[in-house]
């Protein structure tokens, strides 16, 4: 018979070493820890109106970029945004009041600028290459660069040769 593996609690130390420090796009560094995006997305059993066609393949993420939001679509993004940072960061910690911050136990999560919040989905789906993807596709809006909407009506001129 043989001889039956004797296990043990894995310590919370080794849990908070479970990290990758990453540049985000302020530039600044941080330790994230990679999680469960779509637990995280219907945690209170409401997808944010804006995820929804992504979520159900009806159009892709550079599509939804160009959707316009109201502020009632903004407020369920940020409560997303705020639970994923949440979860996501270990070095800084996310402290809950102003009082830890001054002790030096972590940032709020307020303190995190918006593009590093969005950029948190990338990385999780993907790693250090998506959050530069995502920061050069930031950059190309801020520079004036506007998508190119499809179009049904394609001149002969355009076809091509057979």
């Amino acid at each position: 018979m043989a001889k039956q593996k004797k296990l043990e609690i894995t310590p919370i130390s080794a849990w908070l070493e479970d990290y990758e420090l990453v540049e985000m796009p302020s530039g600044k560094v941080v330790g994230l820890r990679q999680v469960d995006v779509l637990s995280i997305i219907t945690a209170d059993g409401q997808i944010p109106n804006v995820l929804l066609p992504i979520i159900q393949g009806n159009m892709t993420p550079q599509e939804a970029g160009q959707i316009e939001m109201s502020f009632e679509d903004l407020k369920p993004l940020n409560q997303l945004l705020g639970r994923l940072t949440r979860a996501c960061f270990v070095e800084p910690a996310i402290v809950e009041d102003m009082e830890d911050v001054k002790r030096g136990d972590g940032i709020l999560v307020d303190m995190v600028p918006y593009n590093d919040k969005i950029s948190l989905i990338a990385w999780n789906l993907g790693g250090q290459a998506r959050v530069d993807a995502a920061q050069t596709f930031l950059e190309q809006q801020e520079a004036g660069v506007v998508g190119v909407q499809p179009s049904n009506n394609v001149s002969p001129e355009s076809e091509p040769d057979s």
